[in-house]
């Protein structure tokens, strides 16, 4: 037990690890709430009835697809508006005892997401499942928000039967497991019918079993955690790990890092308790060893097809002009409004370097907060640059979920600031900058 380097094999030593857990119940709710996706972060279109039509039916057909699930945590939560975008598509394929489900999409011409659920018919095998890219049209888009990995390292991907993860007690499959992914803006014009692929890579350990290495596994949740239901999340998952079949080294053997090294070396794919790689943990230090432990056994490619004139249909794109005052304008370069997504692009340019603006609070006319469904978005800024006459000049990308209701206009509206030169930009921004969208 010399040379026990506890801070390098967990994120946390066993003498704190109650301190740990008990600090990490304060975020527990909030938590829960973005578990599985990770799911956070204008227009007086016309009604809900009349996009309906535009829309078309689909949703009629589609209920039942997880795509909301994915998106907005089922229909209760999704706008009349989105139902009617889903379209619905379906694909299975199985291949290394792996099946992967596409079971509904949402796609407004500038993005698009995606359902799926993904189930290991052996158990008892356990894999790892990687969402490596998403093609349309014979083109690789970018995948912003994924539940299964990240496309830029396979290592990243999620296990299946998923013995690791902990929710609310009672209410988490861990196999079959069901989640989505939702794309950047698309920089491509799609119309008429589109084909798509949904590609999977299916890896597991060299050895067939998982090592799981983690003091954890030996607490007394009783003392660690003293919320009962919180308890309860932490015992179902413990309660997993340690029915999975998997071997799980024994309390002394989890803390001994010199012999979880050597079993890393040997090409043994150790794990802690939340599923995490350690070899990759340790990547750092471990020169490479144990990046054998895993080996890619399966590629899954599920086609579909979307129709992009029916996505179209449910997309309105305002007309919008230049705006000036007091040496500075604000040129709304797109304004692009779907069930799916509010997203506005704009230049700000002026004589001096402006300070950079927040992404704002937008309001419709009255003064009311606009209100968007839950999901993921995201905002880019770029930094100040001249332009060929001199001018600085800033680009802005505001991506918004889409609306519960549409409004009229939309104005904005910032975060109080005490830098006042910072507020006096603000301030005009909000008196100046008027999108509206009434017909």
């Amino acid at each position: 037990m010399n040379g026990i380097n506890f801070q390098s094999v967990f994120s946390q030593t066993p003498e704190t690890v109650h301190l740990h857990l008990e600090n990490a119940l304060l975020n527990k709710r909030k938590e829960d709430t973005n578990m599985n996706t990770m799911k956070r972060p204008l227009i007086a279109l016309m009604t809900a009835a009349l996009l309906l039509t535009l829309c078309g039916s689909a949703y009629a057909l589609a209920s039942h697809f997880g795509v909301l699930d994915y998106l907005v945590r089922g229909d209760e939560n999704a706008s009349d508006a989105l139902k009617a975008a889903v379209q619905p598509v379906a694909a299975t394929q199985t291949a290394d005892d792996i099946r992967i489900d596409l079971n509904g999409a949402v796609y407004d011409d500038q993005r698009l997401a995606l359902s799926f659920s993904a189930e290991n018919l052996k158990p008892e095998n356990m894999a790892m499942l990687s969402l490596d890219k998403i093609i349309l049209n014979g083109q690789n888009i970018s995948i912003n928000f994924s539940s299964f990995g990240s496309p830029v390292d396979a290592s990243d991907g999620v296990w299946v039967p998923d013995i690791f993860s902990r929710n609310v007690a009672g209410t988490l499959s861990r196999n079959p497991l069901s989640g989505g992914m939702l794309s950047a803006a698309l920089r491509s014009d799609f119309s008429g019918t589109v084909s798509g692929e949904a590609v999977f890579i299916v890896s597991r350990p060299q050895s067939g079993k998982l090592v799981i290495a983690d003091p954890v596994l030996y607490f007394d949740l009783n003392k660690a955690v003293p919320d009962p239901d919180v308890r309860a999340d932490y015992q179902e998952q413990m309660d997993a790990i340690w029915q999975s079949g998997q071997e799980i080294m024994d309390a002394f053997e989890c803390t001994d890092e010199n012999l979880i090294r050597s079993l890393i070396q040997d090409g043994r794919t150790v794990v802690d308790c939340s599923g995490t790689i350690l070899a990759e943990k340790w990547a750092g230090d471990m020169a490479g060893a144990g990046n054998d432990s895993m080996i890619e056994t399966a590629t899954i490619v599920l086609s579909f097809t979307l129709d992009a004139d029916t996505a179209k249909a449910c997309v309105l794109q305002p007309e919008t002009e230049t705006v000036e005052w007091s040496g500075y304008a604000v040129t709304i370069k797109n304004v692009f409004l779907s069930p799916l997504s509010t997203r506005i692009a704009l230049q700000l340019s002026g004589e001096s370097e402006a300070p950079t603006l927040p992404l704002p609070t937008l309001i419709d006319e009255n003064g009311n907060v606009l209100s968007f469904l839950d999901m993921e978005s995201e905002a880019y800024t770029s930094g100040a640059e001249p332009d060929e006459s001199g001018r600085w000049v800033q680009e802005f990308e505001w991506d918004y979920p889409g609306l519960e209701e549409f409004p009229k206009e939309i104005h904005f509206t910032f975060k109080e600031t005490d830098d006042k030169t910072k507020k006096a930009l603000q301030d005009a921004f909000s008196q100046n900058v008027v999108i509206r969208l009434n017909p």
